[in-house]
C-alpha cells in the first residue's frame, strides 16, 4: 500500500494539471476532468484490488488451516 500511495504522491506532483474535455460546450455543459485526477484515480482503484486479494488470499489461508486441523 505505501508503494501506490508513494506511487500517487509522485505522479501528482510531477504531472501538468492538464484539463482534458469529456463534455463540449456546444451541447450546453462544459466538462472537464484533470489528468492528474484520473491517475490518481486508477492508482486507487488498483490499491483496492491488490487490497481484496490479500485479504481473500488470507481468509482461503485461514479456512485452509482451520479444515487441515479438524
Amino acid at each position: 500500500m505505501a508503494a501506490f500511495v508513494a506511487l500517487a504522491l509522485l505522479s501528482w506532483n510531477t504531472m501538468e494539471s492538464i484539463p482534458i474535455p469529456v463534455h463540449s460546450a456546444e451541447f450546453g455543459i462544459d466538462f472537464k476532468i484533470d489528468f492528474r485526477m484520473i491517475t490518481v484515480a486508477i492508482l486507487g482503484l488498483l490499491a483496492v484490488r491488490t487490497a481484496l486479494s490479500f485479504w481473500r488470499t488470507t481468509v482461503e489461508q485461514r479456512r485452509e488451516a482451520d479444515s487441515k486441523e479438524k
